[in-house]
This record gives C-alpha cells, sequence and structure tokens, in this order.
C-alpha cells in the first residue's frame, strides 16, 4: 500500500513514547499501591477487573492515535490514469528586439509594453501551444512551441535589445524562422504568428514577400503595433544615439507595414494601447475566431483514490470508547455496547452519491447539489461529480453554478453533450456570447450535434435582434437630439421677431410724441393745456387696455386653453415645437381684435411680455407644455 503523505508517519513515534509513558505510569501507580496496602486489601482497592479496563483504555487511546496518524499519512486504494484529449491553436510570438524598442515614447519603453502585452495574452490563452522567436538585425528561435507558461513568461522578462549586436529588424526572416517553428510541430490546429513590432524595416520589400509565403502555407499573421510617434533612442546613460553626423538619430513607427503584414496573412492588427482589453479581444475575437481549434496533443492525468476515511473514523471511535471507560470503574456491558456500536456504524465514509440520487429524483434539487458540491471538494478530478452537479444546479435554477460545474467537467472530459450543456447554462445566465462560443466547441467535438446546432442558430437570431434593437435606439436618441437643437433654433427666431415688433412698436410712439411736441410749439398755451389733458387721458387709456390685458393673462394662467376647467391630463396645450412642426390637434391662432374666450392673439401676448419687467411676476404664455421654462 503507498501513502500520499507519508511524512506523518513520523507522528507515530510520538505515539510509542507516549505509551511508554502510560506504561510507566501504571506500574509506579501499582508499586505505591502495594507499598500502601498489603495482601487482600490492595487487591479490593484495586481490583483485577479495574486494572483490566484501565490496560484496555490504555491501548484503545494508542491505536487510536495510531489510526489517526494513518488517516493524516492518506493510504492510496488505488490509482486510475485518465487520458484526456487538449484542443487548442498553435502560436509564435515574434518579437523585435531592434534598438529602436527602447524608444519612451510609450511608457516606460515600447519593448516593457510588449512583455505586459504578452502577459495580458498569456492570461486569456487556453489549451494552445505557445513559441517565442526574437529577432533584429538576425533571427533566433527561442523557445519551441509549449504550453509551459511559467517557462514562457520567464524568456520574456529577459527580453532586451542589446540580445543581438548586429542591428537592424528582419521582419521577413522573422516571419519565415517562426513558420518553420509552427510545422516542426504535429496535429491539426490552426496556426498563426503574432508579431510584436514597432514596425520600423528597411527591407519592406521582403517582409511583404515572407508575409505572402507564410500565408501559403495556411499561416495566419497578426500583428501588434507599438509606439505612437518620432522619437529619440537613448543610451542608458542620459544621452540618444546619434548618426555619424552628430545628429539625434529619430526612430518612426510604422503601423502601415504592420496593417499590410496582416493583411497578406489574414489575420488583423492592434494597436497597443496601456489595458488589457486590445490583446483579450485579439486573442478570443480574431485569433480563436479566424484559427480552427483542433487536437494538439494529450494529457495523461493520475486520479488517486485515498482511503482516509476509514483510518480517521476508526481513531476517533476509538478515542471516544477510551475516554468513556475513563478511570476503569464502569462495567464491561456498557463499554462492549458501546464498542458495538461504534463498529457497526463503521467509519465516517458519507454515502454522499447515492443519497444525492436519491435527493435528485424526489425531486429535491438545491439538497442534491448540497450533496454533490460537498463531494466535488472531495474528488475534484471526477468529471461525472461535476457533471451530476451541472444538472442538479440546473434543475435548481442555479444557472451560474452549473454553467460553472459543466465547465469544469468540459475540462477534465471535453465531451459533446458536457459542452452543450454548459452553453444551455451559459445562455440562461445571460451570458450569450459564451454559451455561443460552448456551442461551437460542441459542434467541434460533435458536428452533427443536433441541439448545438439548433441552439446556436436560436441564438445567433436573438444576438442579431438585440443588435438592431440597440441600434434603433441609438438611431431615435440621435433624431431626438436633431430635433431638440431645432426647436431651441425656432424659440429663438421667434423671440428675435417679438424684439423686433417691440423696437418698432417704441420708434411709433417717439414719432407720435415728436409731433405733439411741433404742434404743441405752433399753438397758443391754452391750446398746449388741452393737448396736455388729452396726453394724460391717453395715458390713462393705455394703462386700461394694459390692465385687461393683465386680467386675460391671469385667466391664462388659471385655465387650460384647450381642455375643460378641473380636468387633468385632457385639452393638454401643445408646444411651441407641436405648431411649427404641425402635430397634434392645433387650435387655429385668431387675428389681432378676434381674441377667444379665455385666450389672447399673438400681438397681445408680445405686448404683455414687452411689459414684462425684472422683478415682476412672470406670465405663462398659453401654448406652451406645462412644466416647461416659463417666459
Amino acid at each position: 500500500m503507498s501513502w500520499a503523505q507519508p511524512i506523518w508517519w513520523l507522528a507515530a513515534g510520538a505515539v510509542a513514547l507516549l505509551a511508554v509513558v502510560m506504561a510507566l505510569a501504571g506500574a509506579a501507580h501499582r508499586r505505591r499501591l502495594g507499598r500502601a496496602f498489603s495482601g487482600e486489601m490492595a487487591l479490593r482497592v484495586l481490583p483485577a477487573a479495574t486494572r483490566g479496563r484501565r490496560l484496555a483504555r490504555d491501548l484503545l487511546a494508542v491505536v487510536g492515535l495510531l489510526a489517526l496518524v494513518a488517516a493524516l499519512a492518506e493510504p492510496l486504494l488505488g490509482v486510475e490514469f485518465l487520458e484526456l484529449e487538449q484542443r487548442g491553436v498553435d502560436l509564435v510570438l515574434a518579437v523585435d528586439l531592434s534598438r529602436s524598442m527602447d524608444a519612451e515614447d510609450v511608457s516606460p519603453s515600447r519593448l516593457e509594453r510588449v512583455r505586459r502585452e504578452i502577459r495580458d495574452l498569456v492570461d486569456v490563452l487556453e489549451d494552445d501551444r505557445v513559441g517565442l522567436v526574437i529577432f533584429a538585425g538576425g533571427v533566433y528561435p527561442r523557445m519551441p512551441l509549449s504550453r509551459d507558461r511559467g517557462a514562457l513568461l520567464t524568456l520574456v522578462d529577459e527580453l532586451d535589445t542589446g540580445t543581438f549586436q548586429v542591428q537592424g529588424s528582419e521582419l521577413g526572416e522573422a516571419l519565415r524562422a517562426s513558420s518553420r517553428l509552427l510545422s516542426a510541430v504535429e496535429g491539426e490546429a490552426g496556426k498563426g504568428i503574432i508579431l510584436f513590432s514597432d514596425g520600423e524595416a528597411h527591407e519592406i520589400d521582403d517582409a511583404l514577400a515572407a508575409a505572402r509565403e507564410v500565408s501559403g502555407e495556411g499561416v495566419r499573421i497578426f500583428t501588434v503595433g507599438v509606439g505612437l510617434e518620432a522619437a529619440p533612442i537613448p543610451e542608458g546613460d542620459g544621452t540618444w544615439v546619434e548618426d555619424r553626423a552628430g545628429q539625434t538619430v529619430l526612430t518612426r513607427p510604422s503601423d502601415e507595414l504592420l496593417r499590410e503584414l496582416a493583411s497578406i496573412g489574414g489575420g488583423a492588427f492592434v494597436h497597443s494601447v496601456p489595458a488589457a482589453d486590445d490583446m483579450h479581444d485579439l486573442y478570443r475575437e480574431e485569433i480563436r475566431g479566424r484559427l480552427e481549434a483542433g487536437e494538439n496533443g494529450v494529457v495523461r492525468k493520475e486520479i488517486r483514490t485515498t482511503g482516509f476515511q476509514w483510518p480517521l473514523g476508526l481513531g476517533l471511535g476509538l478515542l471516544l470508547l477510551s475516554a468513556w471507560i475513563g478511570d476503569g470503574r464502569r462495567r464491561w456491558g456498557a463499554a462492549g455496547l458501546a464498542l458495538a456500536a461504534l463498529l457497526a456504524a463503521g467509519p465516517a465514509r458519507a454515502g454522499a452519491p447515492l443519497e444525492a440520487d436519491q435527493a435528485y429524483r424526489a425531486g429535491e434539487y438545491g439538497r442534491a447539489a448540497g450533496l454533490l458540491r460537498e463531494l466535488a471538494l472531495d474528488s475534484p478530478d471526477d468529471p461525472e461529480v461535476w457533471s451530476r452537479l451541472g444538472a442538479a444546479s440546473y434543475r435548481a435554477g442555479d444557472f451560474e453554478g452549473a454553467a460553472r460545474a459543466w465547465d469544469a467537467a468540459a475540462r477534465l472530459d471535453p465531451r459533446a453533450d458536457t459542452l452543450y450543456n454548459a452553453g444551455n447554462a451559459q445562455w440562461l445566465a445571460g451570458r450569450l456570447d459564451e454559451a455561443l462560443a460552448r456551442y461551437d466547441q460542441a459542434l467541434a467535438r460533435a458536428p452533427e450535434h443536433q441541439g448545438a446546432l439548433a441552439n446556436k442558430e436560436l441564438l445567433q437570431g436573438e444576438l442579431s435582434a438585440r443588435r438592431q434593437q440597440q441600434q434603433q435606439r441609438e438611431q431615435q436618441q440621435g433624431d431626438q437630439g436633431d430635433q431638440g437643437q431645432q426647436g431651441q433654433q425656432g424659440e429663438q427666431g421667434q423671440q428675435g421677431e417679438q424684439g423686433e415688433q417691440g423696437e418698432q412698436g417704441e420708434q411709433g410712439e417717439q414719432g407720435q410724441q415728436g409731433e405733439q411736441g411741433e404742434q404743441g410749439e405752433q399753438g397758443e398755451q391754452g391750446q398746449q393745456g388741452d393737448q396736455g389733458q388729452q396726453g394724460q387721458q391717453g395715458q390713462q387709456g393705455e394703462q386700461g387696455q394694459q390692465g385687461e390685458q393683465g386680467e386675460q393673462g391671469q385667466q391664462g394662467q388659471q385655465g387650460d386653453p384647450q381642455g375643460e376647467p378641473g380636468e387633468e391630463g385632457e385639452g393638454e396645450p401643445l408646444s411651441l415645437e407641436d405648431v411649427q412642426s404641425g402635430e397634434g390637434e392645433q387650435t387655429p391662432l385668431a387675428e389681432e381684435g378676434e381674441v377667444p374666450e379665455g385666450e389672447m392673439s399673438p400681438a397681445q401676448a408680445l405686448r404683455l411680455l414687452e411689459g414684462v419687467e425684472e422683478g415682476r411676476p412672470q406670465v405663462v404664455v398659453p401654448g406652451r407644455k406645462r412644466g416647461e421654462k416659463t417666459w
């Protein structure tokens, strides 16, 4: 028998030492009793039966402790090897290490930005194999295709522009070397190259020719542009790289070349940004969307069946029984019954699978999910347990938990039905893109899977409908914004017309006053007095007209021009925008002199507005909507 944690057997020495101490203590106790009592009296104080029970107590305690040590050592009852097929794509990262990558137009430098982008990419990689090629004036395959993410990140941290003595940017040779690295491995997985560079190259025609060669071999090219503008190259001692004439050399990034390489290679171009979204989107939407995942290896996984429950239950039972015996005064009958009950109960190995199955069949899906969740913690490498947990959680309405459980089962055993179930759970959990990805994975395993085909078609229709609704909402919001601007311009135009009418009225009054002044100069004083009286009467008449208009304005505030008094929601007045656009049931505007009862003409409203000064009550002009800004 083998043990998962054999180091715990060192604790058995401490248990043996404890047993020796207990035996010596018992012998010393009996010697003291023999010196204090003699013969028959000693047997009456400490009967032979009591001595036997105390010996049994000590033996039970020692054996119980040894059983606990065995449980900690975790005995292995059997080993099962499970072969898991891995599916993914093959990628080669080609990194530019020319001196131009030391430029600091992006913080802290172009090369450091590339390091961070590769880390962001590694975070979202699935079962993909990745290799590494570095280049400057030469090309060097740094790492073959592997799933060892730790080794890749270690090499990325060691990238340095001083690696190559010969400077330059051999983009074409870097693409060819990456293609050779991809062709050196077997498998049906899609192949792609991710080129990290600022795009500055001397042999542009060679780079384009290499892209055509690589594309002809079925390899797609994805490019990541690093750099914003022309920038000097630091030397490291506070100076800049200079040419032979003593002028500072400026390195200029070229996104145009990188875009053309991606176009020829059937891939995509992305410009580097500080956030991780650029690499996540490049991988999920472009790389996994354009490259077909295929079988690129088999992982042999070892699943061990442990039996720690048996010694654990036995040890706890023996320790409890030893404590119950105590000083040995209790009779054997009760102790025997307790020991028989413990042995009948057996070790604490729960019948969780059977109990969970019974709960599921009885419709107690929540309880079944709880039992299976505990069982999954004990057996995290059992895909059957995760699959049953997904079914119970799905029935219980916990679609998030069901999706997680089926995803875990699919990672251990990627069957088409498991991926299909995971897609259904993701859909009901509201993650439609994840659901679509699961259906695609299920169809990759079983292209004729009817459920995955049907649900994928329905989901694509749902996504298309949602996009159309979003576009319609955005278009409606844009139309409402245009109408609001037109309405504001219309209001400003009306205010301008009213202002011009007010100026004309003032000029007319001034002209009349001027004429009266001339008549006063030509006439006698008596006539002037008569004119003065007439002028006063005229002013009083004007004031009277204004008073009538004020009353009409107050009536306009109290009543609804188009509705019945006291009724809410009926006869809502049209806004100026409605009147201009011709919407709604409009009431014809009365000509000046023909004012319906409870309303006023536009000219009267204009004069009323001209009389409103700062500090006087504001008047609501009939025709505007309730709750809008007053005039």
